[in-house]
């Protein structure tokens, strides 16, 4: 939910076609890849060095909290880090079944994205009332004219 209202907000931003294909690639790689890639090398130092740990932990709480793409690689890279773990040191805190992910850390991102699809939303739904009130939205460029408008 939080990709589709991500894509419905950041649409409205852009006035052509052209400039969202020109700038919203960047914007995937900068936001959905970057990060996991960032957090998945903080989580391998973080076997030897407790600082990296923690903030590998601060990382993937923040990015499950706002950043909307972070959700399917967020869940992808904690599970190779636990799988990981598991293989190097065999601990036996670590999840073994399905109930055991969904209440780890490698649930965050599916579990925070709510929170994040609900901030969202609220953005759109005060972008589209202020449009249908005549006043330019904050979030993007001008409304469709309502089919109350033509009568």
């Amino acid at each position: 939910l939080a990709l589709l209202a991500f894509a419905y907000s950041v649409s409205s931003l852009f006035s052509t076609m052209e400039s969202m294909a020109k700038y919203l690639p960047i914007a995937n790689l900068l936001l959905g890849t970057m990060p996991p890639v960032g957090i998945y090398y903080l989580l391998l130092a973080g076997h030897t060095d407790e600082s990296c740990r923690r903030l590998a932990q601060i990382a993937h709480v923040t990015m499950s909290l706002l950043n909307p793409l972070y959700g399917l690689p967020g869940v992808l890279v904690y599970l190779m880090h636990l799988e990981a773990l598991r293989e190097s040191q065999k601990p036996h805190t670590l999840p073994y079944t399905v109930g055991d992910y969904f209440r780890s850390e490698a649930a965050l991102p599916v579990i925070l994205s709510m929170f994040t699809s609900l901030g969202l939303f609220w953005l759109i739904v005060r972008r589209d009332g202020n449009e249908m009130h005549g006043r330019r939205a904050p979030l993007g460029a001008g409304a469709l004219l309502s089919p109350v408008d033509d009568a």
